[in-house]
């Protein structure tokens, strides 16, 4: 299943590919469907996959700058707030239908 974006690479897609134009004559009607996976590429959306990735890569940062602030463990909200934003980021980048 190929991920687009939009409808002119649906178009391109089926006019260089004989493939997809068979697929097309024979089930019109599921074809868009069985054939593409449209990747969301809204700004909220994309501001949130930024969000939480700065999230992760700030709570690294800080677990690699703790000896030299002198704390000993990460406090465990920490811990629990960079596990959540790493499921979320997950589930949102790699969803399924």
């Amino acid at each position: 299943m190929k991920e687009v974006k939009n409808l002119k690479q649906i178009e391109d897609l089926i006019v260089s590919s004989p493939m997809l134009q068979q697929r097309f004559k024979e089930q019109p009607q599921n074809f868009l469907t069985n054939n593409f996976k449209l990747v969301p590429d809204t700004r909220v959306y994309r501001y949130t996959v930024i969000f939480l990735g700065l999230t992760v890569l700030f709570v690294i940062i800080g677990y690699f700058t703790m000896p030299l602030t002198g704390l000993k463990q990460l406090d465990s909200a920490v811990i629990a707030l960079a596990s959540a934003a790493v499921g979320a980021l997950a589930g949102m980048v790699l969803s399924t239908k």
